[in-house]
């Protein structure tokens, strides 16, 4: 027998028209899909944020920083912002602003009712009760009525000066 007598394509193995190679540039025909997900937070990010230090927590490992550097940023120590961080204390009132532009936002609920609102929105500029009274021209004992909704009458001239503190119609 010689090899005259056999077609040489007959000894090539059988390769099923799934399995063929494609032209190139046609390898990959859904090439121009584009899977994209979500990263997964990093380790130790809290799941559920309840507290102003769960949201701390969570900007701090988004942003990539270690308590010492959020510390800097913070303005306080890296003791205080680890305490934040495990809710064994809150965050001063005058420390809030910082909090806030760290965070990007107020970490904390916002409160429906007017004096509510006064109280979260003094907070968030770092003012004392007396530091706004003084601001809007009135007596510490107004803000601190105002504020926990004991105002027996409302004057009209107090309220407007709330409105433009807060900066809607009340």
């Amino acid at each position: 027998m010689t090899l005259e007598k056999y077609d040489i394509t007959d000894l090539t193995p059988s390769i099923p028209l799934s399995h063929r190679p494609l032209p190139p540039g046609d390898e990959l025909p859904f090439c121009h899909l584009r899977l994209t997900a979500p990263m997964p937070p990093p380790r130790g990010c809290p799941r559920e944020l309840r507290t102003v230090g769960d949201h701390l927590k969570k900007a701090r490992l988004l942003k990539g920083l270690v308590r010492r550097e959020a510390a800097e940023a913070l303005g306080v120590s890296e003791e205080t912002v680890e305490s934040w961080e495990k809710n064994q204390t809150e965050a001063a009132i005058w420390n809030l602003p910082g909090v806030v532009a760290f965070v990007g936002y107020d970490p904390r609920e916002e409160p429906l009712e007017l004096g509510g609102r006064i109280r979260a929105l003094r907070e968030r500029q770092g003012l004392s009760r007396a530091a706004l009274a003084e601001k809007l021209g009135l007596d510490v004992s107004t803000v601190a009525a105002w504020e926990l909704g004991r105002v027996g009458r409302r004057f009209a001239r107090v309220r407007r000066r709330f409105e433009e503190f807060l900066g809607e119609d009340v």
